[in-house]
């Protein structure tokens, strides 16, 4: 059974959510603030008509594990005609990386979102 990364506490608490996420103009730099809490990020994408089809974030890919920037080059970002890009940063911390992880958003982000570790 998959526990929720959220719900795992010790020795302090979760980052929190992270800011002003955006693509840069040449459309392959993803970039946000950092959160004071982290001190690096996971970072998923996924296509919106799977997300609309399932209903979950089941078919995300993990685009950056444990990234120390806040920003990451996404140069593979798909070019499907009719379908669009979601990304989902979340922060980490601390060397416990699987209990220091911050939230993806909601609990159901957390649980199907495991491309990355």
């Amino acid at each position: 059974m998959t526990r929720p990364k959220a719900t795992c506490l010790p020795g302090g608490s979760l980052p929190g959510e992270v800011a002003n996420l955006k693509i840069l103009a040449e459309r392959r730099i993803l970039q946000w603030d950092t959160e004071p809490g982290s001190d690096r990020h996971d970072v998923l994408r996924g296509g919106l008509l799977d997300l609309r089809t399932h209903g979950d974030f089941r078919d995300a890919v993990c685009v950056a594990d444990d990234a120390a920037v806040a920003s990451v080059d996404d140069p593979s970002i798909p070019s499907i005609p009719g379908d669009g890009i979601y990304y989902i940063v979340r922060g980490v911390a601390g060397t416990a990386a699987e209990c220091r992880r911050g939230t993806y958003g909601t609990t159901l982000r957390d649980i199907t979102g495991l491309a990355c570790p």
